[in-house]
């Protein structure tokens, strides 16, 4: 599953310095995450899907769309949570100022569900996709060609399998997954930021990490200082108990 559009986190992040741990946790965590969570084949709805994130504590929404033919997420915009609340405040003023005589109405309804029986189905994570990458080499790619790709492949996100739409976004694709990958710029961040955050968001101290992991007081203190590094083994297995999905090779 490929998620593009990755130089939206970059720029919002140089303008607001203070979103890096939780988007950049948002993005490491992502392939393990909504990455995951593709539909099967015979429930996906035509085009894309919009949807969106809350990395972190929520101060940030991360808008995106999904194309299930392209298995691709495409990052729309980042916005404050605060903005996004005043936006929707705008919105609901503006149907009131339009429809006045509108009112609001609680009625109570009584709803009797039975589920449907059981269907079975199998879950492919692999690629069915047969990629026709275009015939520029990906290294020498530049910002200007990159961009122009990345313009392209959203105007072209939900065109129909089959279509020539379908197969020029599909040769995009790769290259721009491929320069977003290796060629952009994003701020460092360790992994004693990710589990200080996370310990925020589960309201943890590290008395209860120390219960979790074993781990002695002074070590996890020294190392949520970024004072000291953990082992490999000692640090996999706070991730685990954390719940972070990053993988170990990521974070050293």
């Amino acid at each position: 599953m490929k998620l593009i559009a990755r130089n939206k986190i970059a720029d919002f992040i140089e303008t607001c310095p203070e979103s890096r741990v939780e988007l950049l946790t948002w993005l490491k965590e992502f392939p393990y995450n909504e990455g995951m969570h593709l539909p099967p084949k015979n429930m996906a709805y035509p085009g894309c899907l919009s949807g969106s994130s809350r990395p972190g504590r929520g101060d940030y929404l991360v808008n995106y769309l999904l194309d299930h033919d392209a298995e691709t997420y495409c990052i729309t915009g980042i916005m404050l949570d605060e903005q996004y609340r005043v936006m929707m405040e705008q919105a609901t003023e503006a149907i009131q100022e339009r429809y006045p005589d509108v009112s609001h109405k609680t009625t109570k309804v009584e709803v009797i569900i039975e589920p449907p029986p059981p269907v079975e189905y199998v879950l492919e994570f692999e690629s069915s996709i047969l990629i026709k990458e275009l015939s520029v080499d990906k290294d020498h790619l530049t910002k200007e060609e990159y961009e122009e790709r990345l313009k392209r492949a959203t105007e072209l996100f939900g065109a129909r399998p089959n279509t020539e739409a379908f197969d020029e976004l599909i040769s995009l694709l790769p290259s721009i997954d491929y320069y977003e990958t290796n060629r952009l710029k994003f701020p460092s961040i360790f992994a004693f930021e990710i589990v200080a955050l996370r310990m925020n968001l589960l309201q943890l101290n590290t008395s209860d990490l120390t219960g979790m992991t074993g781990l002695a007081e002074e070590e996890v203190q020294l190392f949520l200082s970024g004072a000291q590094d953990l082992s490999r083994d000692k640090l996999a297995k706070l991730l685990s108990r954390l719940f972070i999905k990053i993988p170990i090779a990521d974070l050293l």
